[in-house]
């Protein structure tokens, strides 16, 4: 399915089940640059991480990998840019403070930061792929 991450169903579904609280709140994710896909989910007791991607860009770059042969370097020809997201839900509630009161208001809405945990670097073509830039 190539929706992209703000409006994906199983993304959303799992927010849901991670941070009960939320449930029937709408949700606005923030810091998702462009139109992120969801590629993939990693789940754990202590994890929620979604696994994200741009659209594959066709690169006129020809990148020159020394480990690879001169045909493999040629038939790199994609990009793409991966990246592990992992949510931070703003509280429900906001606090003002004032000089003499401090005032308590619902939030309509949960602004749901994607904060960017992990990322690499893939180019492909033919029937050779590079994983460049890694950070786990």
């Amino acid at each position: 399915m190539d929706v992209p991450i703000h409006s994906h169903p199983e993304v959303l579904e799992k927010l849901y089940e991670r941070f009960t609280y939320l449930s029937g709140q709408p949700l606005k994710l923030r810091g998702v640059v462009g139109d992120a896909h969801h590629i993939g989910t990693i789940e754990t007791e202590e994890l929620l991480g979604f696994v994200v991607a741009d659209a594959d860009e066709t690169t006129p770059y020809q990148p020159d990998f020394p480990l690879l042969s001169r045909q493999e370097n040629a038939s790199l020809s994609h990009y793409v840019q991966v990246q592990l997201l992992e949510p931070w839900p703003r509280p429900l509630v906001e606090v003002v403070w004032g000089s003499r009161s401090v005032e308590m208001n619902l939030i309509e809405h949960v602004d749901l930061h994607m904060k960017p945990a992990r990322y690499a670097q893939l180019w492909y073509g033919g029937e050779t792929g590079v994983l460049w830039e890694a950070f786990f």
